[in-house]
């Protein structure tokens, strides 16, 4: 085993592929930051920082990246991230990372509510075309776009 940089340890001869392992706790703090924000229990000031260092992110695969980052992290510091709720820096940071799963949550719902909507009038006795002009009229939506929901 030979380390390849500060907590990275390049196993050799083992298999026939490369094996990298990882001390989390030997990383630097600067170092690695992605990956020190995907354990349990991760360092707050950590979590902040890789949510102010993602904000700066311009291409769309790095902004995606870091959106899947951020969900492992979620996913195993959940308590940690309802605290960073409240601040308003982080949350906004939140949201700009995870504007693309925010507008497709927002668009499923949407979607529910208007077959919810039209689900309910056909259960009145109201005809297609007066869904149709409703829902065109409540939603937004053109004419081809509401005969989907029929």
């Amino acid at each position: 085993m030979v380390q390849s940089d500060e907590g990275i340890y390049h196993i050799i001869g083992l298999a026939q592929i490369s094996i990298r392992l990882i001390a989390m706790n030997e990383l630097s703090e600067s170092d690695m930051l992605s990956l020190k924000v995907m354990v349990r229990d991760a360092d707050e000031a950590n979590v902040r920082a890789f949510i102010e260092e993602s904000q700066k992110y311009s291409n769309p695969g790095d902004k995606s990246d870091a959106d899947a980052v951020l969900q492992v992290s979620y996913s195993a510091n959940l308590s940690l991230f309802r605290r960073l709720r409240g601040d308003e820096k982080m949350c906004e940071g939140l949201r700009e990372l995870m504007a693309e799963d925010l507008e497709e949550k927002l668009n499923e719902g949407i979607s529910l509510g208007i077959a919810g909507a039209v689900a309910t009038l056909r259960k009145h006795g109201i005809d297609n075309a007066t869904i149709i002009a409703d829902i065109c009229d409540q939603f937004g939506l053109t004419e081809k776009e509401a005969k989907k929901y029929l």
